[in-house]
């Protein structure tokens, strides 16, 4: 997979996570994104002391209510199972990787690289995705940072791409491809 956009979620002016959207096709369509049945993955870094396993949660609640619709209550099971591979102390840079796998259509849920448990459904793949690429994302503004998919500049010459607040010298984001081709990110706070 591929790195092919991200972006930054606030709440109240602070910067809670960092948010990356890998994909094994490239695509800066976000409705064939969130339907697609390929191999894809979001990556969330914490990036603020104020998140908790509650207020995270809570944030899926929310997220789901508005991507899943009509399906919300069918989903419902799938949702509560998911919630509770966070359930865990959540602190300052934690890193969850949300894999989806169409080998067995199911989402595999990690946090600091630990499997924490899978769920299954590409119906529930859609919703989760459609959390942030959905008409009605949690966060407008984060789904515009994606949905332009930036093509990182990440060439073999360089191996690395920094990208930084706009009028500021402070990075936000800095993604590095080692030798045997995987991405990897790293957030400061």
């Amino acid at each position: 997979m591929e790195l092919s956009g991200f972006g930054v979620r606030s709440k109240m002016w602070i910067d809670v996570y960092v948010q990356a959207l890998y994909q094994s096709f490239y695509s800066d369509k976000p409705f064939e994104v969130m339907q697609s049945n390929t191999e894809m993955a979001i990556r969330i870094q914490i990036t603020s002391a104020m998140v908790s396993s509650g207020k995270l949660t809570r944030n899926f609640n929310s997220g789901f209510e508005r991507s899943a619709g009509a399906n919300l209550e069918a989903l419902r099971p799938r949702i509560e199972k998911f919630k509770s591979y966070l359930s865990d102390q959540i602190v300052e840079k934690d890193v969850f990787n949300l894999i989806y796998n169409p080998a067995d259509a199911s989402v595999y849920v990690y946090k600091n690289d630990e499997l924490k448990g899978t769920v299954p459904g590409i119906d529930f793949k859609i919703a989760l995705f459609g959390i942030w690429l959905s008409n009605n994302p949690v966060d407008e503004q984060l789904k515009k940072g994606r949905v332009y998919f930036l093509k990182l500049p990440i060439t073999p010459a360089s191996n690395s791409f920094t990208s930084y607040f706009p009028s500021s010298l402070n990075p936000i984001l800095t993604i590095t491809k080692s030798r045997d081709g995987i991405i990897n990110t790293f957030c400061p706070w």
